[in-house]
């Protein structure tokens, strides 16, 4: 029998190989349930949003269908934004199902693509009365180095070009909904990653030296300065605009990534199960800057397990901040429009 031995004069003496199996797990287990916690934030959902839109793209599955069935059932209209309309359908009919809410819409959209993006945001401002809401939350990982139809670095252009240049289309749907006691809300979801780069003006599509770490983190803080400089311009409108970083979940961002389509992974798959955050508790943050009258005027913040947190101090610079802004307007060509 394997055992194992404490030092000489231990009361405990002889050990078995089971217990020491057992007290591992147990440690695995106890250090997966203090990751996995988030704070729960309005359990209860007193804060009910009927009568407010809310539009959140990559709305089909994880972080976004969790956070698209909350709203519903706090009574909001929600406005499904997806690249597969056949999978959106099926999403749509589930949320209707469990909330009881009949108020939930598909919308096409392919964030990879400005020419899509025109045209949804015309279909927004054409189909629907109002938008208080505007979660961006569709994004990619770990793809290998491409562009997009507009040349853009892929994560560059998804995780953050796309949205700017959403969100800019739909200011005005956003301006025309918000009241001094209620403004409309932008929140932008970003990555603890963003700590890992910075941007890189002198080649922000990395053509020289390709990494889709640096290209996924480099998209992740854009959206933290995106957030600040929309709290710079708009708030005076009655708009917030809140960066958030989600508890880390088990979804499908990483299916590009190389260790999720090896052996390994299935091999690890259950203690990386352990580590991750189903998506459904992992949106708290999320609910909490998109209800919450207190955090109503807290706008141009970095928000992280329920509060105000640091961002990486690369993530505090005015003139990147402001330059940013620019060249996003004109990459996107969103003055010509």
């Amino acid at each position: 029998m394997v055992t194992w031995r404490r030092k000489r004069g231990s009361r405990f003496g002889k050990m078995p190989w089971w217990f020491v199996g057992i007290s591992a797990v147990g440690t695995i287990y106890g250090s997966s349930v203090l990751i996995k916690q988030e704070n729960n934030f309005d359990k209860n959902q007193e804060h009910r949003i009927v009568g407010k839109t809310v539009l959140i793209t990559g709305a089909s599955s994880g972080i976004g269908l969790e956070t698209s069935k909350e709203l519903a059932s706090r009574g909001g209209r929600v406005l499904l934004a997806c690249k597969d309309r056949k999978k959106c359908e099926i999403v749509r009919k589930m949320i209707i199902d469990q909330t009881n809410n009949p108020s939930v819409v598909c919308y096409d959209v392919d964030l990879s693509s400005c020419k899509s993006i025109h045209k949804f945001a015309d279909d927004i401002k054409t189909n629907e009365k109002r938008l208080d809401i505007l979660i961006n939350n569709a994004g990619v990982m770990g793809v290998p180095e491409s562009t997009t139809e507009d040349g853009f670095e892929t994560h560059l252009g998804v995780n953050y070009l796309g949205p700017f240049l959403l969100t800019n289309l739909l200011m005005d749907k956003l301006k025309a909904s918000a009241l001094p006691e209620s403004p409309s809300r932008i929140i932008n979801i970003t990555s603890h990653s963003h700590t890992k780069f910075s941007i890189y003006f002198r080649d922000l599509n990395l053509t020289g030296n390709y990494s889709y770490n640096d290209a996924y983190a480099q998209s992740k803080l854009a959206l933290i300065f995106f957030t600040q400089e929309l709290a710079d311009r708009f708030s005076k409108d009655n708009i917030s605009s809140y960066a958030v970083t989600p508890k880390t979940a088990d979804t499908q961002i990483g299916r590009y990534l190389a260790v999720n389509q090896s052996l390994s992974f299935y091999i690890l798959r259950p203690l990386i199960w352990l580590m991750l955050s189903p998506p459904e508790k992992a949106i708290s943050t999320i609910i909490k800057c998109a209800v919450d009258p207190s955090v109503s005027y807290k706008t141009g913040e970095y928000w992280y397990s329920g509060k105000i947190a640091e961002a990486s101090p690369t993530a505090h610079n005015p003139n990147t901040q402001s330059r940013l802004w620019i060249t996003s307007e004109v990459w996107t060509k969103l003055k010509q429009h």
